[in-house]
C-alpha cells in the first residue's frame, strides 16, 4: 500500500505563493537595474500583459477550447487576483523605495477594480496582512516620505505625505465606509504600530529640515492612530505609549 501522507489541498494563497516565486527573480532583477519612474513602469508593463491575458479568459489554460465567451471570462477575472497579489508580494520582497511604491500602486489598482467594475469577480481579495507587505516595505525602505517619481507628487491615497500613516489612513477610511464588508482591511496592532514609528521619524527629520508643518501634524496623526487602536482592541506596549507621548511633545 502506497501510504505516501496526507497532502493538504491547495488554497488560493498557495495559488498566489506560487505565481509569486516565478515573479519574484524577475521581480527582483528589475529592482536591482532600474530605480524610480523607470521600475514602477516596468512594474505596470507586466501587470498590464496580465491584465490582458486574465481579463479575456486566460490565465494558463484556465478554459477549454479557446471559447471566449461569459463563462471563460468571468474564469480569467477571478485568477486576475493571482498577478495582482503576487506581483505585491514579490515587491514587498524588496526594499528600495521604488518597489515599495509600486507594491503599494499595483495594490491600490486591485482594490479600485474591486469597488468600482461590478463584474470583476475574486474569491481571495486583498486584507490587512497583503497591506501591512507594504507598510513593512515601505519602513525598509528607510523613506518617511514620498519619493518625488512624478508618480504621486504628495502621496498615493492623498491622505498623507507618510507613506505608512496614508496607507492606514486610506485602510481606515476604506473599513469605516462599510465595516462589516470591509473587516478584511481593519488595521491591527501591527498596522498602527509601524505607522506610528514611521511618523515619529517623519517628525523627527521635519525638525532637522525645520518643517514645521510635518512637525505639528505628526503628534496629532500618532495620537489618533493610538486612539483607534484602543477601539479595535489593540494592546499597545510602552514603546508605543512613549513614541506617542514624545512626538505629541514635539509638536
Amino acid at each position: 500500500d502506497d501510504d505516501g501522507g496526507f497532502t493538504p489541498p491547495l488554497t488560493r494563497n498557495d495559488d498566489v505563493t506560487f505565481e509569486m516565486y516565478r515573479l519574484f527573480p524577475l521581480v527582483r532583477y528589475l529592482d536591482a537595474v532600474y530605480s524610480g519612474r523607470d521600475f514602477v513602469d516596468r512594474i505596470f508593463s507586466i501587470l498590464r500583459v496580465f491584465e490582458g491575458e486574465y481579463a479575456g479568459g486566460g490565465g494558463g489554460g484556465s478554459t477549454q477550447g479557446g471559447d471566449n465567451d461569459g463563462t471563460s471570462q468571468a474564469v480569467g477575472q477571478a485568477r486576475l487576483e493571482l498577478p495582482y497579489k503576487a506581483i505585491t508580494a514579490s515587491l514587498c520582497e524588496c526594499s528600495t523605495p521604488h518597489a515599495a511604491l509600486a507594491a503599494q500602486l499595483v495594490l491600490h489598482r486591485f482594490e479600485t477594480r474591486l469597488s468600482r467594475e461590478p463584474d470583476f469577480t475574486h474569491d481571495n481579495p486583498p486584507t490587512v496582512e497583503t497591506y501591512n507587505n507594504v507598510i513593512s516595505c515601505w519602513r525598509r525602505s528607510g523613506n518617511v516620505r514620498y519619493p518625488r517619481y512624478g508618480i504621486a507628487s504628495s502621496s498615493v491615497h492623498g491622505h498623507h505625505s507618510n507613506p505608512c500613516a496614508d496607507v492606514v489612513e486610506h485602510m481606515l477610511r476604506l473599513y469605516d465606509s462599510d465595516p462589516e464588508n470591509m473587516a478584511r482591511v481593519r488595521p491591527d496592532q501591527i498596522s498602527f504600530d509601524n505607522a506610528i514609528s514611521s511618523v515619529a521619524r517623519y517628525q523627527m527629520e521635519g525638525q532637522r529640515s525645520r518643517n514645521g508643518r510635518a512637525i505639528s501634524s505628526a503628534g496629532r496623526v500618532c495620537h489618533r492612530f493610538l486612539m483607534r487602536m484602543l477601539d479595535f482592541d489593540g494592546a499597545p506596549d510602552l514603546i508605543t505609549f512613549s513614541t506617542v507621548i514624545n512626538a505629541l511633545g514635539r509638536g
